[in-house]
């Protein structure tokens, strides 16, 4: 059985938005889409993320790292829940709940541990500015899309 999907588009307005299926973004968001401005209901966007390393490597200095990243974002919650500053405490709770796969993404590109201390380096700076979509491990499309384009 041949899994097939296929758009066919009517017209030469042959939109680069179709190919947003290969990379799993909702509309409206792309790879320069800074990780923190994926507003909340959006934020099934990253599902078009490769699944994370299934393993956290074997390093005594590296984990005591990511665990003191997990406890500094914890930290920050409650700071700004105790101080009833909501939005603040909002987007740390965003910044929690990405750490994960923000810390343990499946880049390709390089090594695990590489990967992890580049990434731990700039959480502990507290410095998003870097993390786009873009900057992280993306599903590769499904090989059974076709377009068809009608003129």
């Amino acid at each position: 059985m041949n899994d097939f999907f296929c758009i066919a588009v009517a017209d030469d307005q042959f939109d680069e938005d179709l190919f947003q299926i290969g990379k799993n973004f909702v509309t409206g968001l792309g790879p320069q889409t800074k990780i923190l401005d994926v507003p909340f209901d959006k934020v099934g966007t990253l599902c078009g993320v490769a699944p994370t390393i299934s393993f956290i490597p074997d390093n005594k200095a590296m984990l005591k790292q990511i665990l003191q990243i997990f406890i500094h974002y914890m930290r920050q919650i409650q700071n700004f829940h105790s101080t009833r500053r909501r939005e603040d405490e909002c987007l740390v709770w965003k910044k929690y709940f990405l750490l994960p796969t923000i810390l343990f993404d499946n880049n390709r590109q390089g090594k695990v541990k590489d990967v992890i201390r580049e990434r731990i380096k700039v959480l502990a700076s507290d410095d998003w500015s870097a993390l786009t979509l873009g900057s992280l491990q993306l599903k590769p499309p499904p090989s059974s899309y076709c377009l068809v384009e009608y003129f």
